[in-house]
């Protein structure tokens, strides 16, 4: 099977090809032919154009591209590795203090807009799970110098106490060091002596806050459904002023896009405020269709003054500059996997990460989840406990749950780049995978076509 993407900027042509992994400049009576090239699943280069037929018979031979490849589906781990891997590599527990919150976000998980969503409690975890959780950790995590111990709700400061019996857990018992402990916080309760334990023990604040008042408003409210934009930036002057230091090393910003169109102003904001900013964009769910959602995608890379945010950026960063709000947006991994080839014809469809490993998801009540963003009110997504470990009969099952999809990833053309994740396992959601891959080529080759000079400093 021949398996390959056509796709072009405003500049050029180019065809992806799936099988060395390349992108490869096309003129325009190319693009066309090529494209004709296939039909259903039979690929033939028609003499119709001997310069057109010409051209990619070179290619295929000089570049070994549009060639016959047969992807076969393949689990890369059997049991015993598997054990193996999840006794010893362990790293980042993500404890769920909280279901409860101060703050209704329009657009948050716990609220009646997405199907079978968790929802708001007052469920919380005890001391005594918290310190089985870190016992945890460190009894899984041998083969990770590095541990971190996240702090996640719901709003975790209405757990300040237990935040700090966590850290003083983790100092009396394992006196270890090389330890990173997070918060993700929307800061509206943050007060002076939170502050200064959170600077003493080099605590990583991702603070939730969406750009300006009227923007981060919109959305983002209190119970009291008053917006919380003068809270939240107080808080963080106060931290800027107090601890400059601190501010620029240990805080960043979580926010969240309404629409392309916000992003004209939310650029500027964030850029000013000088601190990193990890972008998400609205998450379809039973009230945002997924064709809205494909649309929302699509406008991304060509909505109003994205370019020329994109282009403020990349200027900067040729001349060795780093914009800091925007590193995170515009850091494209396609940049440096083009000629990449995969000699490996086996795939694990999509190339998730292993469940529950990279970042371990432990509910108030103990269970373990495969990270934060996984619908925990969902039994079969449960991988485990605090007391008994991993499951790996439900992580086999959980696997296997991919591996029905396995025949259908390895006839398509964006296998090697698809990052379909468990959050997803359940949703056919592939078109808009897809059309992430192609935005990402697109959005790579302007970088390549436009800031040459930039791409050594991505």
């Amino acid at each position: 099977m021949v398996l390959y993407k056509t796709f072009r900027t405003a500049k050029n042509y180019y065809l992806y090809d799936t099988s060395t992994n390349k992108v490869v400049n096309l003129y325009k009576k190319a693009y066309n032919y090529i494209n004709n090239a296939k039909k259903g699943n039979e690929f033939k280069l028609e003499e119709k154009s001997i310069k057109e037929y010409d051209f990619f018979k070179s290619l295929m031979e000089r570049e070994g591209i549009l060639s016959n490849v047969e992807y076969k589906y393949r689990f890369p781990y059997d049991k015993e590795e598997l054990v193996y891997i999840y006794k010893n590599n362990v790293q980042n527990i993500i404890l769920e203090l909280t279901n409860s919150c101060n703050m209704r976000c329009k657009y948050c998980t716990f609220n009646n807009c997405y199907q079978d969503s968790p929802s708001y409690s007052s469920d919380r975890m005890s001391l005594d799970n918290v310190k089985k959780s870190i016992d945890f950790l460190f009894n899984n995590s041998s083969n990770n110098n590095l541990k971190v111990v996240s702090f996640f709700g719901g709003e975790p400061l209405l757990c300040y106490n237990m935040i700090c019996s966590a850290i003083k857990y983790v100092k009396e018992k394992y006196k270890y060091n090389n330890i990173k402990y997070n918060i993700t916080s929307n800061l509206t309760l943050l007060d002076d002596e939170m502050l200064e334990m959170f600077v003493k023990n080099k605590v990583y604040i991702t603070a939730s806050l969406d750009g300006p008042k009227d923007i981060n408003d919109y959305n983002r409210v209190l119970l009291n459904g008053e917006g919380s934009f003068d809270i939240v930036f107080e808080k963080l002057m106060r931290i800027k002023k107090d601890y400059p230091d601190y501010y620029l090393t240990h805080i960043n910003v979580s926010a969240v896009l309404p629409s392309m169109k916000a992003f004209e102003r939310v650029a500027p904001f964030f850029e000013e405020l000088g601190l990193e900013v990890f972008f998400s964009d609205m998450v379809h769910g039973s009230t945002y269709p997924i064709d809205e959602y494909i649309n929302f995608i699509d406008k991304k890379r060509a909505g109003y003054s994205f370019d020329e945010i994109k282009s403020i950026y990349f200027e900067n960063l040729s001349n060795n500059v780093k914009i800091k709000a925007f590193s995170s947006f515009f850091k494209y991994n396609e940049a440096f996997k083009l000629n990449h080839q995969n000699n490996d014809k086996y795939c694990f469809p999509s190339g998730p990460c292993l469940p529950g490993l990279t970042r371990t998801f432990i509910q108030s009540d103990g269970t373990i989840y495969p990270c934060e963003k996984v619908n925990n009110g969902k039994s079969y997504y449960s991988i485990g406990d605090i007391v008994n470990g991993f499951d790996y009969t439900k992580l086999t099952k959980l696997i296997n749950m991919y591996r029905r999809i396995g025949n259908r990833c390895a006839s398509c053309w964006a296998i090697n780049k698809c990052k379909k994740c468990w959050t997803t396992i359940t949703e056919d959601d592939c078109e808009v995978q897809k059309r992430k891959v192609i935005n990402n080529l697109v959005s790579s080759m302007e970088i390549y076509e436009n800031f040459p000079l930039a791409i050594e400093n991505l």
